[in-house]
């Protein structure tokens, strides 16, 4: 398996109950999705589906799955908004094995398929945590995109124009959508991710995701 994945196997096993396994053989079912598109998936979302894919869960927005993949104007959608007002994908035919992703099948808004992807788990992790995890972990329900979340992750949200003190915190990464961007964050540690969504650079919201106790402690005293 591909080393572009490395990032993403770190994240599973710090906020999640398992690490990310050795991908599974998924020959026969890779030969029908692909012979269904009428085209060969690049190498890297042929890794994506065997690491990742039968883990992965939507909470609000949706990851394909391997058995129902959806074209749009020839562009592969990857993660698809709850209520389709946008969408990010790759173009099938599109040159190399980690093709670039585009919103809405035209603006370039990352270089590599797997980095996309990446971010999208962790973007994906943060929303849940902040809404389903505010008063903690619960075995029954607290299955996020990856799976059973980690005994002491929990998570909150801050209304605009309340904004998390970022001075100590390094980007991870940003992403246009449509009409907006988002902004994720982490600490020093990594144990802390917050994520900002801003239109025409005022803040809206933030979420914030905590992977220890004592990081949501510290936490809750950078806003009180």
């Amino acid at each position: 398996m591909s080393e572009r994945w490395s990032t993403l196997r770190a994240f599973c096993a710090a906020w999640y109950r398992e690490p990310l396994a050795e991908p599974e053989d998924l020959t026969a079912e890779l030969a029908a999705a692909e012979a269904e598109l009428d085209a060969k998936l690049p190498s890297a979302l042929r890794e994506w589906f065997q690491l990742a894919g039968p883990r992965v869960m939507s909470f609000q927005d949706a990851f394909p799955e391997l058995e129902a993949l959806e074209l749009s104007g020839g562009c592969l959608r990857l993660l698809t908004e709850v209520e389709e007002q946008w969408f990010f994908g790759v173009e099938l035919g599109a040159a190399g094995a980690d093709p670039p992703v585009l919103l809405n099948g035209e603006q370039q808004v990352f270089e590599r398929a797997s980095a996309f992807l990446t971010f999208a788990v962790q973007w994906q992790t943060v929303l849940f945590v902040a809404i389903a995890c505010t008063e903690g972990v619960d075995d029954d329900e607290s299955h996020a995109t990856l799976g059973l979340l980690g005994v002491e992750v929990r998570g909150f949200e801050l209304d605009a124009p309340e904004r998390y003190p970022s001075q100590a915190l390094q980007l991870v990464g940003e992403l246009p959508e449509s009409g907006g961007t988002l902004r994720l964050l982490r600490d020093e540690a990594s144990e802390t991710l917050v994520l900002e969504s801003l239109r025409n650079g005022e803040l809206l919201g933030t979420m914030i995701a905590t992977r220890t106790s004592d990081a949501y402690q510290r936490a809750l005293a950078q806003v009180g």
